[in-house]
């Protein structure tokens, strides 16, 4: 097994070797560019003289370019964490949803998915008042509603359905992150269906196109509502889903392939939909933010784990798992309460967006095997990590295949598993994807402190703590 020191040399021949490399390809390129420069200097005003500035220079430009990708590739996480190197996840660098200062001045937000998007079991309805009339609206039977005229946003009773998380972020969204500005207008729909898999929420369903004449109706009563509004669009999609593809075994490459086709039908629609011109820059595409799935994730659904990884890929921007938050009596769904707590966390994400980053979350950067120690180093937004007390999880909820862990020790951005014997290669190291039930817990948290008021009135207020999301890695 390779020692720490022999990782760091390995670290630092591979940044050499990259050096040299590109070292080598500058000097390739100045010897083509010396002969490319004869040929202009005998003959400059001919086809071929000017035929080669042209190549010589977007040559000499697109090879510095991919130089300096390879140099920068040659970053590794390596020093310090033992015999497994991990490339390091990069930073998302996408733009956002624009910028502050461009702001739509009316916006939609659409909740879709499963049961947890509409509420089901969410009982007793909390949102039954609207302190921002004006300016935090939904379709007036609610936010799972169909009917016009647009509405203040209050919830109301649809049969199983109850407490939304749409509610929750608008009243979140507006009070915190629009702070509150009498010209800005947030406008939230919630059109899942329960017990439906990705496929049949996928464009050209049912249930696909019943929302979408939905976001359609909202929109068009914005513009009636609001004919002087500087625009009118949809900012964002949240998706809370997941649960079923548990139960009809959809592969991960499926479920990436249909959503990604779904947001790509989802911009179509925003886009054609806003009151803004076409070619305008705030038609930007749409904020894709999601929950983590967590029912499945104690027997084995490799849902939990894909939504994960298309946080870590961009497909959508995680706001935070929801195995901590309180489930409604039948087990499955959230409370109420719980619905605005999720909802909350969806607000922050959608302002982290709107300002061209991405919601705080935790993510496993690392992992490595020495001895009878396992090390797992994380990405943390804000250290140190340390152990939720929302109930007792053995080993914080970690768990490693073929080893019996025997204490556990969290540090600042890592974790450390302590083990009976040493652990081989190919084990599985696991958090909160193990229990007695359907859902996985795990106690892994970090020092957030961010604090923001839910209810109709505000009055209840929460501390948006960032809770790790379920995960799985191989030795």
């Amino acid at each position: 097994m390779p020692t720490l020191q022999d990782l760091h040399t390995r670290a630092k021949n591979l940044v050499a070797s990259t050096k040299e490399a590109v070292s080598d390809g500058v000097d390739a390129t100045l010897e083509e560019t010396t002969k490319r420069v004869d040929i202009v200097q005998k003959d400059p005003i001919s086809a071929n003289g000017i035929l080669n500035i042209a190549i010589l220079i977007l040559g000499f430009l697109l090879f510095l370019g991919l130089c300096y990708v390879a140099y920068k590739g040659a970053k590794v996480l390596g020093e310090g964490i033992g015999n497994v190197i991990i490339p390091i996840i990069p930073e998302n660098k996408d733009p956002g949803i624009g910028k502050p200062g461009d702001d739509p001045t009316v916006e939609l937000v659409v909740f879709y998915g499963q049961s947890l998007a509409v509420g089901v079991n969410g009982k007793p309805i909390l949102s039954t008042t609207q302190e921002n009339p004006e300016n935090v609206l939904s379709l007036s039977d609610g936010p799972g509603g169909s009917q016009l005229p647009l509405a203040p946003c209050i919830e109301k009773n649809r049969g199983n359905e109850g407490e939304t998380p749409a509610s929750g972020m608008a009243n979140v969204y507006f009070r915190k992150y629009m702070k509150s500005q009498k010209n800005r207008v947030i406008i939230v729909g919630a059109f899942g269906v329960g017990s439906q898999s990705i496929k049949d929420l996928s464009p050209g369903t049912m249930n696909y196109e019943r929302s979408k004449e939905r976001i359609e109706l909202i929109l068009k009563g914005a513009k009636e509502k609001f004919p002087d509004a500087k625009s009118v669009k949809q900012v964002a999609m949240c998706w809370l889903q997941g649960e079923r593809d548990w139960k009809t075994d959809t592969t991960p490459d499926e479920y990436k392939r249909r959503f990604k086709v779904m947001v790509e039908d989802m911009n179509k629609v925003a886009l054609s939909s806003s009151s803004l011109p076409p070619d305008s820059p705030q038609n930007t595409p749409l904020a894709i933010l999601s929950y983590q799935t967590s029912y499945g994730s104690a027997k084995g659904s490799v849902i939990t784990q894909t939504q994960l990884d298309m946080h870590n890929e961009g497909m959508l921007h995680m706001v935070s798992p929801i195995y901590f938050l309180q489930l409604a009596s039948d087990g499955i769904h959230l409370s109420p309460r719980s619905s605005g707590i999720i909802g909350a966390y969806f607000a922050r994400g959608l302002d982290a967006r709107r300002r061209g980053k991405r919601p705080p979350l935790i993510t496993p950067q690392g992992i490595a095997a020495s001895g009878n120690k396992v090390t797992v180093k994380f990405s943390v937004p804000s250290p140190p990590l340390k152990a939720a007390t929302y109930r007792s999880v053995q080993n914080h909820g970690f768990n490693i295949s073929g080893a019996t862990i025997t204490s556990v020790d969290i540090l600042k951005n890592e974790v450390v598993l302590n083990t009976s014997k040493p652990v081989s290669q190919g084990s599985i190291v696991s958090y909160a994807m193990s229990g007695s039930g359907n859902i996985g817990f795990g106690t892994l948290m970090d020092s957030c402190e961010d604090k923001v008021n839910i209810g109709a009135s505000g009055q209840d207020e929460v501390v948006l703590s960032n809770y790790c999301p379920h995960f799985s890695l191989t030795l």
